[in-house]
């Protein structure tokens, strides 16, 4: 047969050829495809030709086993084919890494080695606690080598974990090798060979011949009843991306679960993601390059924000919009595009370079996307004048506290309490009775995401500080006691969850009815956020030290010092230091609302709206995702009780199973 019919030269990825495999008919239901694809990686023909050879008599020997049954058992002889196999690839990988690294500039090395070990790190990391999936991410390679082979895969079987275990040992000492390699160039690559093998084979026992340490370092390399047939079709580097983004998914669930990351930071990650995929396409990771970053970027300047949604865009694919060319006035951003697609892609890449997966350079560093100018500080700050305007005693208390809305007593606090703690606006609407608590004589906040339906920012956003005397002398706390004597566990109750948590109903309170609609003030940089920026630069002004700063308002420390090797300020460190020397050139002593206990007494009841609450539904489904020891989801009688002892709402566990029926 030519080898014209499975040899394909891509000149549009890497100028490499590819061996072609075309299933036979009576087996494409089998394998569920026509034929498939894979890279050579050279551009040689002579090579390419003679491995095509080679590959092809393996797939038709594969049709055949396929075709009788006969699918061969995996012995403890066939194991150590296979881990040779496995050693011949380390030696070209590692010799792959050397000819990447600049020999000449012994920064170019240290930088190279740098890499290795933190990628060494990491795995060993991975390796302590999350053995499983490493333990996954090899039986996938050895699922694919062996089934290529000709092998029954039996993931239980004592030979099968032997090899899995023998191959996750020798990456370990892949790892070691490459730094040595790098490091001591005295040694000739034959010699370096050697020392390898010779490491490998008093490890795993193979039957390896190599030469002694005495011995001349010309005598060639043996290995014992090699079967030249036995060629590897898939190894790390060859994963597919799909596969590769799912693995990272997984793990930043993980963080998701111990609440270091948001649950919209996570849908985010998968959205650009999965736009990537439909854009430059499910290929393998080895076969990504600078190119395709650049397609990505190009084709993200096409596209329109919303575009799942808009009614002219979603039933659309990403090509007919690209095909549409629409003006940039109705494409995405450039903070867009860098933020919400980029950057999370980039943050992706450089996972699948730490782990090993990628051996070149980030193709997304270098793609942001120029014209857009930044902010200034002074437009995402809240000036004097504009203080003035949004805490004038008749506009707010019109506004907040005197609107008659079951939602009047949120929207008369939160601001306040956002302009002197620099909260986010989730921290506060959030809080429940117990997160306001005396602290060293102190009545602090505690901010943290210790129930289902908290979350915070990152960890460093855990913090506990002390409430400024403004606040107190408004009557916040006997708000808060108020709430607690009746028995109500949130501080605002009537923020019902939604899916980016309870700040729905403020956040267009004050960005649109308040400060855009009533004041004129909404401008580019400017809404609720602005309050953390005022109370920053205000304490700056008053030459606060940046820790006590960062520390209030739930920022990360920059120095090793303090950042990692010690603990957060007390709150009374904190009161002295910061908290006390809050002091805006505002008349709050008018924002006092006189008849507070009286209108603490008077019920309040929610307009049109049912009596199963769009909140209970939406904590009955957040419940419902939260998994046990053993992975299963919260049974319907556990949601039912935490809803009674917990939130207060007296829900059977059969009005939990329409909820969830009805989606």
């Amino acid at each position: 047969m030519s080898t014209q019919q499975f040899l394909v030269l891509r000149k549009n990825l890497s100028s490499s050829f590819h061996f072609r495999s075309i299933v036979p008919k009576d087996l494409q239901n089998h394998f569920g495809q026509r034929e498939f694809h894979i890279s050579l990686k050279s551009s040689s023909l002579r090579y390419s030709k003679s491995l095509s050879m080679r590959l092809y008599g393996i797939t038709q020997r594969l049709y055949e086993q396929v075709r009788s049954g006969e699918m061969k058992e995996l012995t403890v002889t066939d194991i150590k084919e296979i881990l040779r196999v496995e050693v011949r690839k380390s030696i070209l990988h590692v010799h792959h890494v050397e000819e990447g690294t600049n020999l000449f500039v012994e920064s170019k090395i240290l930088q190279s080695v740098t890499r290795i070990s933190e990628q060494e790190e990491k795995f060993n990391q991975r390796l302590q606690t999350d053995l499983k999936s490493v333990q996954k991410d090899v039986e996938r390679d050895l699922e694919k080598i062996l089934l290529s082979q000709g092998y029954n895969v039996i993931k239980e079987s004592v030979p099968f974990k032997r090899l899995r275990r023998w191959v996750i040992d020798l990456r370990k000492m892949r790892y070691q090798w490459k730094k040595d390699i790098l490091l001591d160039r005295d040694k000739s690559e034959e010699e370096w060979d050697n020392e390898f093998l010779r490491q490998v084979e008093k490890t795993f026992k193979l039957g390896l011949e190599v030469p002694s340490e005495s011995s001349p370092s010309s005598q060639p390399i043996k290995v014992v009843n090699d079967d030249s047939d036995t060629i590897p079709l898939v190894d790390e580097n060859h994963r597919a991306i799909s596969e590769l983004v799912d693995e990272y998914l997984t793990e930043r669930r993980t963080l998701l679960e111990n609440g270091k990351v948001r649950n919209k930071t996570i849908e985010g990650d998968e959205t650009s993601l999965t736009l990537f995929m439909e854009i430059i396409g499910d290929r393998r990771v080895s076969e990504l390059n600078q190119k395709h970053g650049r397609d990505f970027r190009e084709t993200l300047r096409k596209l329109p924000p919303r575009r799942k949604t808009h009614d002219n865009y979603k039933f659309k694919s990403t090509q007919e919009i690209v095909d549409m060319k629409l003006p940039s006035s109705k494409t995405m951003s450039p903070r867009t595009i860098n933020q919400n697609y980029i950057q999370k892609c980039s943050s992706w890449m450089k996972w699948c370079i730490d782990l090993g997966y990628y051996e070149g350079e980030n193709i997304f560093r270098g793609k942001t996307v120029k014209g857009e100018t930044n902010i200034s500080v002074d437009e995402k700050q809240f000036n004097d004048n504009e203080l003035f305007q949004i805490f004038d005693p008749k506009n707010y208390l019109d506004e907040t506290i005197n609107r008659g809305s079951h939602i009047r007593f949120p929207v008369y606090w939160i601001p306040i309490l956002g302009l002197f703690t620099g909260c986010r606006l989730n921290e506060l609407c959030q809080l429940h009775v117990s997160d306001v608590k005396p602290v060293d004589k102190l009545w602090c906040l505690d901010i943290n995401s210790d129930s289902p339906d908290k979350s915070i920012k990152n960890p460093t956003s855990r913090r506990v500080i002390p409430l400024s005397q403004t606040l107190i002398d408004l009557g916040f706390i006997k708000y808060v006691q108020s709430l607690e004597n009746k028995g109500t566990k949130r501080i605002f109750p009537e923020l019902t969850l939604g899916k980016n948590g309870y700040s729905r109903n403020i956040s267009r309170f004050f960005n649109v009815k308040y400060l855009s609609e009533k004041l004129g003030l909404k401008k580019k940089g400017k809404n609720f956020h602005s309050f953390r920026h005022s109370l920053t630069n205000h304490l700056k002004q008053k030459g606060i030290n940046e820790n006590y700063v960062d520390e209030l308002t739930g920022h990360k420390w920059n120095t090793m010092t303090f950042g990692t090797y010690s603990q957060k300020y007390e709150p009374k460190v904190l009161m002295k230091e910061c908290v006390s020397k809050i002091n805006f050139k505002l008349d709050f002593k008018s924002l006092k609302v006189s008849d507070l206990e009286e209108m603490l007494k008077r019920p309040i009841q929610k307009r049109g709206v049912t009596t199963r609450t769009s909140e209970i539904d939406t904590l009955v489904k957040v419940l419902r995702g939260k998994k046990d020891n053993k992975g299963n989801p919260m049974s319907l009688r556990k949601i039912s009780e935490v809803l009674n002892k917990e939130y207060g709402f007296k829900v059977s566990h059969d009005t939990v199973r329409r909820i969830l029926s009805k989606g």
